[in-house]
């Protein structure tokens, strides 16, 4: 499992792919239908509610999917 670094957050494969993959079904405006998403409450995965958990909606909108992510060396993941 990789685990990728975000402003000082640990972000797990999983919880990019799922961010991919909404971003994929959303379209250009994917950001805003997320936030309002997890702002009605909707039940959107595990990946999704800890991207939320562990991000927050206010640093959603400075990522960039294909830029923003590193993944850490291997000595440097947090234990399971």
């Amino acid at each position: 499992m990789g685990i990728h670094r975000l402003h000082g957050c640990a972000m797990s494969d999983a919880m990019l792919t799922a961010l991919r993959e909404f971003e994929r079904n959303n379209g250009p405006r994917w950001k805003s239908k997320l936030i309002q998403e997890w702002s009605a409450g909707h039940d959107l995965g595990p990946e999704l509610q800890q991207v939320r958990n562990t991000i927050g909606p206010s640093a959603l909108y400075k990522i960039n999917l294909n830029t923003t992510f590193r993944r850490l060396p291997p000595a440097a993941q947090p234990a399971s």
